[in-house]
């Protein structure tokens, strides 16, 4: 086991407690200490059955700690600082700064610091930057691979320059994909690494994946894909407002659905005829919503249509449209309607029953699936 002595300018730096970037490019063995703010947690990225790992970053980079053993000991949060002693490793391309002894060489410092701002990079830099590996980044483009394996799911961004970033989700970070599709837009946040040669951006949190809206007034409308004779069902309306400004008097307007009975009108709306109004005062830009409801019987025997709902605002005088919505009465959805007319259905991500098929199917984004060399992504060849 070998240590090393470092150049002055480095154990300065390692004196004041940040991570030396070039502790990245040392002799494998190399014994180091670093310290830095924890931008990923212990427990969401897969490290063997027994041991477990997370990142550092401080204004100089980013670092894996792999700590053998550590599963069940070793607890860091989002935001935890710490100082950690080790021995530089190297394990399928992937840098690692391994403890001897995580007893005594993981020093917590802090916790609940504010995290570094994850670094806005492209494809092509992503590909080169040796600085990348082990920070925190962000990357911007369009969803042209959603594939799901055993243990992860990935996405391929296909960013404005024509390079593509594969965005690598591991299933124990609860994060998930089913909300992506093919040919959208989305912000990923995630710490960059490594495999086999391979780079990846990996998210840490659900909202490490973010859509990205036009700047546009969007209603959507949702209540109960199937429902029985006689039953109660919820509509919810939700506008969002993407646009940066904020929208005032956003009025919006359903049309009482057609084979059911109107009950209560909720969140201040007024019903006038067959129609149910609501007004928002405000809404706040770059992603403010603000969701309405009603209730409404049914009567029909076969099924329930609800007819496209609109919103307007005073700077946004053209009506926004939702898509109509049906409730079939019975026990279940036809086949027909879970597959929907357009690219997705219009149950996505809404569980369902499909009678004669399945009892229930959750049903998501539309998937690409292809033959992959190299298996099917268990983590359990890696660390």
């Amino acid at each position: 086991m070998k240590t090393i002595t470092l150049c002055p300018a480095l154990a300065a730096k390692m004196a004041g407690g940040s991570i030396p970037v070039p502790a990245r490019q040392l002799p494998v063995g190399s014994l180091v200490t670093v310290e830095g703010v924890a931008t990923m947690y212990t427990g969401g990225y897969f490290a063997g059955t027994t041991s477990t790992k997370f990142y550092l970053q401080d204004d100089t980079g980013g670092v894996q700690i792999f700590v053998p053993g550590g599963a069940r000991d070793v607890v860091v949060r989002l935001g935890d600082r710490l100082r950690v002693t080790g021995e530089i490793e190297l394990f399928r391309d992937a840098v690692e700064l391994i403890p001897r002894d995580f007893t005594a060489d993981i020093e917590q410092e802090a916790e609940g610091e504010l995290l570094p701002e994850p670094t806005l990079t492209t494809a092509a830099a992503h590909a080169e930057d040796a600085l990348a590996l082990g920070r925190l980044n962000v990357v911007e483009g369009t969803a042209v691979r959603i594939e799901e394996f055993t243990f992860s799911y990935e996405v391929d961004l296909l960013d404005d320059s024509g390079g593509v970033v594969e965005v690598y989700v591991d299933k124990l970070t609860e994060a998930t994909t089913e909300t992506m599709d093919l040919g959208k837009q989305y912000r990923v946040v995630g710490v960059s690494e490594i495999d086999s040669g391979q780079r990846q951006l990996k998210p840490r949190v659900q909202a490490d994946l973010a859509e990205i809206f036009p700047p546009v007034l969007l209603l959507t409308q949702s209540s109960s894909p199937s429902a029985q004779p006689g039953a109660e069902i919820v509509y919810t309306l939700t506008a969002a407002n993407h646009t940066d400004a904020p929208l005032t008097n956003v009025a919006i307007t359903a049309v009482l659905p057609q084979g059911a009975a109107v009950g209560t009108v909720n969140n201040g709306g007024t019903l006038d005829g067959d129609t149910i109004r609501w007004t928002v005062a405000e809404l706040a830009g770059s992603g403010g919503s603000v969701s309405v409801s009603y209730s409404a019987t049914i009567t029909a025997a076969d099924v329930v249509v609800a007819e496209a709902a609109t919103a307007t605002a005073d700077q946004w005088p053209d009506p926004a449209a939702s898509e109509p919505y049906q409730t079939f009465v019975g026990d279940g959805v036809p086949i027909w309607a879970v597959q929907g007319s357009g690219t997705q259905s219009p149950y996505r991500n809404t569980e369902v029953t499909t009678v004669g098929v399945g009892n229930s199917q959750i049903f998501r984004p539309q998937w690409l699936f292809n033959a992959r060399s190299g298996g099917d992504g268990d983590p359990a060849a890696t660390s």
